[in-house]
């Protein structure tokens, strides 16, 4: 009798993350499969529940520039033809930079050249695997939902554009 092995080995991931859609920038990260919900036919079909940690990294031209952490929970489905389809939920940080020049009318103090923003993130993916088996390297899209508590409002909404390889 042979023991059972467990396959949970970690996703990397590299991507482009555009604020907006349009605003280049980088995330990458690495995700880690927690558990599987299925046990029976792995060779079919795969559910499985992931924690992973990812860096982002977007340019918005004339505005600012983020850099910033979060921690991500996802439900994540794969099928032996190579469909992917992934939902996800991340708490983090947001560190935005203004790169221009800063002018202050009728202040006594200009305005932060930095400020820090937490983070939260909603995202659903579609994604094919490069090779029809379960478990190989595959692209995903992510459109996500951002949800911002800056410094100086209540509350903002952004989307992003996840679009990038996760390999094993």
């Amino acid at each position: 009798m042979q023991a059972q092995t467990r396959d949970y080995q970690p996703y990397f991931s590299i991507s482009y993350f555009g604020l907006l859609g349009t605003h280049p920038g980088l995330r990458i990260g690495v995700a880690y499969p927690v558990f599987q919900v299925n046990k029976q036919d792995l060779a079919l079909k795969r559910d499985e529940v992931l924690v992973g940690a990812y860096l982002l990294f977007y340019y918005h031209r004339r505005n600012q520039l983020g850099l910033g952490g979060d921690f991500q929970f996802s439900f994540r489905s794969q099928r032996a033809k190579g469909m992917h389809k992934e939902i996800a939920f991340g708490l983090g940080y947001l560190r935005t930079f203004l790169p221009n020049r800063v002018y202050s009318f009728d202040q006594p103090h200009p305005p932060e050249k930095s400020t820090g923003q937490f983070l939260k993130m909603l995202s659903l993916g579609l994604g094919k695997s490069f090779d029809p088996k379960i478990g190989s390297n595959f692209w995903m899209i992510k459109p996500t939902l951002m949800h911002l508590k800056p410094f100086n409002t209540g509350t903002t909404l952004n989307f992003a554009l996840d679009a990038g390889v996760y390999f094993q």
